[in-house]
């Protein structure tokens, strides 16, 4: 049976865990947000002519 230093020990250590838990996902929803708006920018971007299209493949574009 856990004494009670150990069980507020344990506490302790499920609080920590659910912050760092509630952190993570405040991160996670910020990024999918982050993401969500650019593949809307570039939906967008793919449904009229884009200024910024060079015609220029994927596989060849100027980030390789």
């Amino acid at each position: 049976m856990p004494t009670m230093m150990n069980t507020e020990q344990e506490i302790q250590k499920l609080i920590a865990a659910k912050k760092r838990t509630e952190l993570k996902l405040r991160e996670l929803d910020c990024e999918i947000r982050h993401l969500y708006a650019r593949l809307e920018e570039d939906r967008r971007c793919m449904t009229r002519k884009c200024p910024l299209d060079t015609g220029e493949d994927e596989k060849t574009g100027p980030w390789l």
